[in-house]
Formats: C-alpha cells, sequence, structure tokens
C-alpha cells in the first residue's frame, strides 16, 4: 500500500519536474534536541524527531527494492561518548516483503554521557533519508543537524520536590483497603472537570477516589475509595499475574 511497485517508485522520481523535486524537499521536516537525564548531570538524550507530511512516508528497514532506509551518524566531540543505539520507533509493514516504514511525526533518541571537556561543544547528526508516496519516491536525502551540549550541569536542586505521602479520606493512600503497588492516573470520569484518581493493584482491583475540592483552587482533597464499575454495572478486575 505505500508503493505500486519498486520500478514505479523509481520511474516515479525520474518523472518529476524540477518544480516538483524542489517542493518535495520539504514534505521532511527533521529538528534536533538535547534534553538531561533526571538527576544525572554527566548525561543526556540526544532526540531526533521527524515530522512527515501526509501522505507521505519514509523507510525504516528495507529488505527489498532500491529504496533508502533512514540511518543517523552521530558525530562526537571530545570528552562525550554514546550510550547504547539509537532508539527507534517500530516500523509499519510496507507493500515490498521485507520493508518497514515510518508516518507522521517520528522520534529517535541515543543517550550521551559527557565530562567537563565536552561541555559547550557540538553534537552533528547526519542522517540520510527518503520520502515516498504510493505512487513515486523523492530522490534520497542527506540533513545534517546539529545540538549543542549545556555549557554547565544543570542543577538538580528543584527537580523535584520532597515526597509527600499522598491521603485518601483521611489515610494514607497505600494503607486503604489493604491494596498494594497501586498504580495511579488522572481521568476526569464524570466530565465535571474535576479529574479523578484511578489506581489499579496487585492483584487486579481498581478503583477511583473523588476529588471533593471543588474550589478549583489549592490541592485536590481525595475522597473514599470506590469501586470502578464496567458497563455492567460490576467491579472492574484486570489480573497481573
Amino acid at each position: 500500500m505505500y508503493r505500486i511497485s519498486t520500478i514505479a517508485a523509481i520511474v516515479g522520481t525520474m518523472l518529476l519536474s524540477p518544480a516538483a523535486v524542489a517542493a518535495s524537499e520539504k514534505v521532511v521536516t527533521i529538528e534536533g534536541s538535547i534534553q538531561p537525564q533526571a538527576e544525572m548531570p554527566d548525561r543526556f538524550n540526544v532526540t531526533i524527531l521527524f515530522d512527515i507530511k501526509e501522505g507521505w512516508h519514509t523507510y525504516d528497514v528495507v529488505d527489498q527494492g532500491a529504496e533508502v532506509p533512514t540511518t543517523l551518524k552521530m558525530s562526537l566531540p571530545e570528552g562525550a561518548q554514546v550510550l547504547g543505539d539509537w532508539s527507534r520507533p517500530l516500523g509499519m509493514e510496507g507493500l515490498a516483503p521485507g520493508s518497514f516504514v515510518h508516518e507522521g511525526r517520528v522520534e529517535f533518541s541515543r543517550g550521551i554521557v559527557v565530562t567537563e571537556a565536552a561541555r559547550g561543544k557540538e553534537i552533528a547528526v547526519t542522517i540520510n533519508y527518503q520520502a515516498c508516496t504510493e505512487e513515486y519516491c523523492n530522490p534520497p536525502q542527506k540533513k545534517t543537524v546539529s545540538v549543542l551540549i549545556p555549557a554547565s550541569a544543570p542543577s538538580t536542586a528543584s527537580l523535584f520536590e520532597p515526597p509527600v505521602r499522598v491521603m485518601a479520606n483521611g489515610e494514607i493512600l497505600s494503607a486503604t483497603g489493604g491494596e498494594r503497588f497501586l498504580s495511579p492516573a488522572l481521568h476526569d470520569l464524570d466530565g465535571d472537570g474535576r479529574a479523578e484518581l484511578v489506581l489499579g493493584s496487585l492483584m487486579g482491583k481498581v478503583g477511583l477516589h473523588r476529588n471533593l475540592n471543588t474550589s478549583g483552587k489549592g490541592d485536590a482533597v481525595w475522597g473514599p475509595r470506590e469501586d470502578f464499575l464496567g458497563a455492567s454495572g460490576k467491579p472492574i478486575r484486570t489480573s497481573n499475574w
């Protein structure tokens, strides 16, 4: 569904007019960024974001065919080194046997560790890729994106507030109902503009606590636990085992 055939894709590329080729270069926008890893001032994640125009795709894996799979090569300054390989999303199966493609917004990331010698220096990431539609392919493209390693270590003093036990109906949350290994999430289940605290537990129980603070200001005040009911009106149970 992503191309008629390898031959059709190549022929389609040859038939593109110069104006069409110039316009086609804008079907994929690529940006780079760098973010510190939490509580690890010498480690960062380098991220390359693809924004692929609707109706187009790039290639993750090509087994048979002439299309160019996406590759990323990172050049690091002295004092920096990579941690593992690129993290990349799973591609969708293409029409050609053994081919997988990416559509929409696609994020690639890779960890690095730096010393003081690398701070304030640039990282260059060279990307090779090819964008195609179902009918034709653009010529292979090559783009280099640069990101700057922060000159100073990020402050960890304000990353997190001191831990606070969550209270529900006047009790510590983990003590209510004897449940263990709670998995919390916030969802506005009844559409009143206030999120409910939804909790799953080790044994598969799912419950909720309503926010009793209706003022719209300040922290939530969680009420007593209620069973999370399904469409049948019975409590939901989801085993973790």
